[in-house]
């Protein structure tokens, strides 16, 4: 199995995105927006359950940048967003940036 895991984490990391972002499409004010390094939806809900940041796929070199970018950007919006972070999202310490970009984790769920 240890040759499927990158495989599989890739996959589960973009079923849950495309799960949580699957109401924006087509819904009026709401918006899904992809580049090759993000996914981020907003729905328009002052609410982080439907407001997500994922897939994150930076570089060591760009990591810092983008998210500093993401948050300013974000931030506009004057709405709360998870930004989750999974077993595919890198660099690897995509969590310790956003922890000192003072965005802490604040809940683990585990997939199943």
């Amino acid at each position: 199995m240890g040759g499927q895991l990158p495989g599989l984490a890739v996959k589960t990391e973009r079923n849950l995105a495309e799960h949580a972002s699957y109401l924006h499409c087509g819904m009026p004010g709401m918006t899904v927006r992809r580049s090759p390094d993000l996914l981020i939806a907003d729905s328009g809900l002052d609410d982080d359950t439907f407001n997500f940041v994922g897939l994150a796929a930076f570089t060591s070199a760009t990591a810092a940048d983008r998210i500093t970018e993401t948050i300013g950007e974000l931030t506009q919006t004057g709405r709360p967003f998870a930004w989750r972070v999974g077993p595919a999202s890198t660099p690897a310490n995509l969590t310790a940036l956003l922890t000192a970009a003072e965005l802490p984790a604040t809940a683990v769920e585990p997939a199943m």
